[in-house]
């Protein structure tokens, strides 16, 4: 994806959240010839950041709609439906960043004991979803910097699953799913 076409996905991210708090409709007038990749379906996640902390943070894993809908949607659900924040406010709308990530498509990760996870994950390239029976949760490559090593990395995405912060060593029908991000934010 070209440095304009990310622009133009963040200034949709932001321009979305500006409109719903103004109570306008926004409509997106964008030439599938002039932005061919914005209409192909892929995953993505919109992050807001206020002060260098998570303010909401939602997305979509699977390729379901085109980028350009993914993004307009999960901006809306970062911003005023993620259920660990607030809706944000007029106030804080100048103070928020918006980053974009798109999703590579989840490819599982074969392997026969955690000693071959920690090898087989790369740190900072990969995300991460853990699948156990009805208990899932993905951590965006991102999520490494606050979290360096596997250990702590996956002891958090287990317990962000709903299960023991130990499951992801002892469970053998544990799925293990890894993926790759083109992030980008507002400067």
């Amino acid at each position: 994806m070209n440095e304009y076409e990310q622009k133009t996905l963040l200034r949709v991210a932001r321009t979305t959240i500006e409109n719903h708090l103004d109570n306008r409709q926004f409509n997106i007038l964008l030439e599938r010839k002039q932005f061919p990749s914005l209409w192909v379906k892929k995953g993505c996640f919109v992050t807001l950041t206020q002060n260098q902390r998570l303010r909401g943070c939602i997305g979509t894993i699977e390729p379901i709609f085109p980028l350009l809908d993914a993004v307009q949607r999960n901006s809306m659900s970062a911003a005023f439906y993620d259920p660990r924040f607030h809706p944000v406010t007029h106030k804080e709308i100048q103070t928020i960043r918006i980053e974009i990530s798109v999703l590579t498509i989840p490819r599982e990760l074969m392997y026969a004991n955690p000693h071959e996870i920690v090898e087989k994950v790369n740190p900072y390239q990969d995300g991460v979803i853990l699948q156990l029976g009805s208990h899932t949760a993905t951590f965006l490559p991102q999520v490494w910097e606050e979290l360096p090593t596997h250990e702590e990395f996956f002891r958090h995405l287990s317990f962000k699953a709903g299960l023991e912060p130990n499951s992801w060593k002892n469970n053998s029908d544990m799925k293990i799913f890894i993926y790759q991000v083109d992030k980008f934010a507002e400067t």
